[in-house]
């Protein structure tokens, strides 16, 4: 059973990005301006496991929808 929070920290953590507010900030910061015309499925600083990770999670409406919704909007 999957009892981890589902929150922009938590999925950092999913993704191995870390497991604290300043790595999201940081990345963010660091990748920020993704193009609108990029799906962040397909953004190049995801390895090919996190893209895979974000689709699926994505696709199937799963309790990380809101998660990668949110990180989606900050890379903006």
């Amino acid at each position: 059973m999957d009892t981890s929070s589902h929150t922009i920290v938590g999925l950092f953590a999913q993704l191995g990005l870390g497991d604290k507010q300043a790595d999201v900030e940081q990345f963010i910061e660091h990748h920020g301006g993704l193009p609108s015309t990029v799906k962040l499925t397909q953004a190049s600083f995801f390895n090919d496991a996190q893209k895979t990770f974000l689709s699926q999670e994505w696709t199937h409406d799963s309790e990380w929808v809101a998660a990668i919704d949110e990180l989606d909007a900050l890379l903006r």
